[in-house]
């Protein structure tokens, strides 16, 4: 039943994924860099399945994407719009034998030109592969600007970038 389990979890999650649309670098205007690594996947299980849903878009939805982390490619670099809004939501998605649990951080942040944004995105666990929480440590241009926990929701933060 756990072999099953699975891989429904897993075909669900290939079916979704082929219809993500990428993040590509905004055609015009000003820009800020954008790198996001997760840390702490689960190792290889086929019992569990963890993927990290990346969002990003502008207000008025002209620019944006998804991209998916996964264990094997935790990382991800992109150029963001710079001097406007950008929704940006990291979103774990977990399932395996028995059990399934999601959590999120949304950033709405609006980046200077120029600026490099890192996001170091930690799944806390609890001695066992369930994620009970996420951490993420904002770094503006490598100087820690926040540390933002979730839990087994989305959690909003706005987030200025001047200082």
């Amino acid at each position: 039943m756990r072999l099953v389990t699975a891989l429904l979890i897993s075909s669900l999650i290939i079916l979704v994924s082929g219809c993500v649309s990428r993040i590509t670098s905004p055609d015009s205007g000003p820009i800020a860099k954008l790198n996001v690594e997760v840390v702490n996947f689960v190792p290889g299980s086929l019992v569990n399945v963890e993927s990290v849903y990346l969002t990003l878009n502008n207000a008025d939805e002209s620019w944006g994407g998804q991209q998916i982390l996964k264990r094997k490619n935790p990382a991800f670099e992109t150029d963001i719009p710079a001097n406007e809004q950008v929704s940006y939501v990291i979103n774990l998605l977990q399932g395996g034998g028995g059990f399934s649990s999601t959590c999120g951080i949304r950033f709405d942040l609006t980046a200077q030109e120029n600026e490099t944004i890192t996001t170091k995105y930690e799944l806390i666990r609890a001695n066992s592969p369930v994620v009970i929480g996420c951490k993420a440590d904002l770094y503006i241009n490598d100087k820690l600007l926040g540390t933002y926990q979730g839990g087994s929701k989305v959690t909003r933060y706005v987030v200025e970038t001047t200082y």
